[in-house]
């Protein structure tokens, strides 16, 4: 074949390979990103958080906090941890079931449900997220009772698993959140340091109330001034 058409065949190649790139370069710029919620693409996610309620038993001390004049022995201090955690521009709202019900004023406000229970607060705990889940809200669990039987909190409708260290697997659900899932189980086998841990959030407590005096200097060598969340 002469060199002249050679010539002229490669220059039609190229140009052909140019144009189907450009045609591609258009089409991938023009497409959308992928959708995430549209809760999580704004930064201030309104988070409620909800500590369920003990049923009477011995431990308990219904008596004794009659005779003192106390609604419950020690605000959620894991809850409060929690919203330390959890990013800060976000709002947060607690109640606490011992102390009394979620208002329907506070379900509406809430983008997100986020509770903990041992397994003496199981039934509660369960009530809580059917009923979060009735109001169409996204729901996450964690604590001992979860990680422990994780089955039974998802079988009524739970959205987020959130088990083992919260140091560990409360950034895992916010990474999750920001690539718009919808669900997910987070888990982990390693132990965080006790001074890793946040200061717990006591701010969020304004939102119910409290009757007890608290004192603690975990994960803190200078002792601090006890807390007193009194009766509203």
């Amino acid at each position: 074949m002469p060199k002249k058409l050679n010539a002229s065949r490669g220059f039609y190649l190229m140009a052909i390979a140019h144009t189907l790139a450009v045609l591609t370069q258009i089409e991938y710029s023009n497409r959308q990103p992928p959708q995430k919620l549209n809760l999580f693409r704004i930064k201030n996610v309104r988070a409620l958080l909800i500590y369920p309620v003990f049923p009477p038993t011995f431990w308990s001390y219904n008596k004794i906090l009659e005779l003192v004049d106390r609604q419950v022995l020690l605000p959620p201090l894991g809850l409060i941890t929690v919203a330390a955690i959890l990013p800060q521009t976000w709002e947060f709202k607690l109640v606490d079931r011992n102390v009394r019900a979620v208002t329907e004023a506070e379900w509406e406000w809430a983008d997100l449900v986020i509770l903990s229970a041992m397994i003496v607060q199981k039934q509660d705990l369960l009530d809580q997220i059917q009923e979060a889940k009735k109001r169409g809200k996204l729901v996450a669990v964690g604590g001992p009772y979860a990680t422990s039987v994780p089955e039974e909190v998802q079988d009524v409708g739970t959205d987020f698993l959130i088990l083992d260290e919260g140091e560990i697997t409360l950034p895992m659900f916010i990474e999750a959140l920001e690539r718009g899932e919808k669900t997910g189980i987070f888990r982990t086998t390693e132990k965080p340091a006790v001074t890793e841990t946040p200061v717990p959030r006591a701010a969020v407590l304004s939102n119910a109330s409290f009757a007890i005096l608290l004192s603690s200097t975990a994960a803190n060598p200078e002792p601090k001034r006890p807390l007193n969340y009194s009766k509203n």
